[in-house]
């Protein structure tokens, strides 16, 4: 058991953020508008944000490989976020794009399941803190 302590989620905020501002060759891909809604929320800029909504798995990768970019995978957590998440892997791999899978790993530890949640659970976080102090 590790005696580590959670990070808190403001930090992977801001490590996502960061990540998007300091480099030009990643973009980040959600499921939907309401996952592209949350991190725009964050200040993420929304045209390096790509949403499925209405997109083969087959015609993203297509629109994604000549862009030659980094794609940062937020699909949900849930069961269906995790079956197009394997199966964008493979066809990734198809098409030789690079891809990100950390940030999604990393949210794992905080328990998240849907990206759209993530500023309301970052102002419960915020509030728990408050109440702290």
């Amino acid at each position: 058991m590790s005696l580590k302590k959670k990070r808190p989620l403001k930090e992977w905020v801001f490590s996502l953020r960061e990540t998007m501002r300091l480099n030009l060759s990643f973009i980040i891909l959600v499921e939907g508008k309401n996952d592209k809604k949350a991190l725009k929320s964050f200040g993420i800029d929304e045209d390096r944000i790509y949403t499925l909504s209405g997109t083969s798995f087959y015609d993203l990768a297509e629109k994604l490989e000549p862009l030659n970019k980094v794609v940062i995978m937020l699909m949900d957590l849930d069961k269906k976020g995790e079956d197009i998440f394997q199966k964008l892997i493979k066809i990734f791999d198809i098409y030789k794009i690079e891809y990100d899978t950390s940030f999604r790993d990393a949210l794992k530890r905080y328990k998240v399941k849907y990206i759209e949640k993530l500023p309301k659970l970052l102002f419960l976080e915020n509030m728990k803190n408050l109440n702290k102090n």
